[in-house]
């Protein structure tokens, strides 16, 4: 079912694919004034509602000082793609959101917003957001908690010198209840600071100029570790590391040598962890041609279990995300670049079974290549 609401990008689609709702849905719109991104979607199950967080950029208020630029959004769907409320915040109690975007950069990220959107519990989402006290002329990072009806909950001050305000948040991640990690990063120069927060957000203490190239992907693991595949131009490969919190390297998996790739998610199966990617038949960059998309299961010691590489006779095919179901099945989503199509890029979702068998698939064909993001089930 198809709808109109105020939403817009170069091109936006919403596609819900889950098998528990009775409704199929997609939502495009193509507004003038506004320019409006996904970044990042949830299924609130308990509600059987969608929220979609994102950012909005008023086109025709470019010169006009108070204008809308990259603000965060909020949405809410219900499962047949209605649109119940929505919210866009351009200050967060009385601190204004720097609303200030980084350069394009394929290699790195796709995304042009400086904010991050995360989820650890089922009624409430946490985003990073670089803040103004404009009273006293001084930037701070803040983790703001919204709940399912997007109303602010509360927000921490994370002051941090001038030069780790201009980096960018990379990623949140949760050990436990009382601890965190903030990753700050610049993606040209490779700058980064590594927080380390309690419960409420608060610096515990922090970790500067780790080497360490930008992550495309990270999970914390069981022992309070991290693995993670970083990804630049001088090391574009499927590089998976496992450190400890001091940032000592523990192990190195590169599964792939130096062929052309990288790691988009990573998620725990039992006592293992799964990947989920694309890779090259050699090294070739910047061509961004990814024949193969790849999962790959390996054990906590950095040893392969399972291999699954899926080509496509279509065109070159780069998986994003994955869910597992009840089956044990792999639920994936992607995007295709045909080779025999100069229409654009085909969404892509496979459902496979563990020996790679195929059972089922689907694509949505667009006009303008762009890539995809999806969280349970959803881009």
């Amino acid at each position: 079912m198809k709808i109109k609401i105020k939403l817009s990008i170069i091109l936006i689609y919403l596609i819900q694919f889950n098998t528990y709702s009775q409704c199929e849905f997609a939502i495009l719109s193509n507004d003038t004034i506004f320019q409006d991104r996904i970044q990042s979607v949830f299924d609130d199950n308990i509600n059987e509602q969608i929220v979609v967080f994102g950012s909005r950029h008023v086109r025709k208020e470019l010169n006009n000082p108070d204008s809308i630029f990259n603000a965060p959004t909020f949405y809410k769907f219900d499962y047949c793609g209605n649109l119940l409320s929505s919210k866009i915040y351009k200050y967060i109690d009385s601190f204004k959101i720097d609303h200030r975007n980084f350069q394009y950069n394929p290699v790195y990220f796709y995304e042009s917003t400086a904010h991050r959107v995360f989820q650890f519990n089922p009624h409430s989402f946490h985003l990073v957001l670089p803040l103004v006290d404009t009273l006293n002329k001084v930037g701070f990072y803040s983790i703001v908690e919204i709940d399912n009806e997007g109303n602010i909950l509360n927000f921490s001050k994370l002051m941090v010198p001038q030069n780790e305000y201009q980096l960018y948040a990379q990623t949140l991640v949760k050990f436990s209840e009382t601890n965190y990690c903030l990753f700050l990063q610049d993606y040209q120069q490779q700058i980064n600071a590594i927080y380390f927060l309690d419960g409420s957000f608060n610096a515990r203490y922090k970790l500067q100029n780790v080497s360490l190239d930008p992550i495309r992907s990270i999970i914390a693991t069981e022992d309070n570790k991290f693995i993670i595949c970083t990804y630049s131009e001088s090391n574009a490969t499927v590089n998976i590391s496992k450190y400890d919190t001091a940032f000592n390297l523990e192990w190195n998996l590169l599964p792939y040598g130096n062929r052309f790739g990288t790691i988009r998610q990573f998620l725990k199966k039992g006592e293992n962890y799964i990947a989920i990617g694309s890779i090259k038949r050699n090294f070739n960059f910047p061509n961004q041609d990814l024949p193969f998309g790849i999962i790959l299961e390996f054990s906590a010691h950095g040893n392969i279990i399972n291999e699954l590489k899926i080509n496509s006779k279509r065109g070159s095919l780069e998986f994003s995300s994955l869910i597992i179901d009840i089956n044990r099945n792999y639920n994936i989503s992607g995007y295709l670049n045909s080779s025999i199509d100069s229409s654009g890029s085909d969404v892509i979702i496979y459902r496979i079974d563990t020996l790679g068998n195929l059972l089922w698939d689907t694509s949505y064909n667009f006009k303008n290549n762009f890539g995809t993001s999806s969280t349970r089930g959803y881009f």
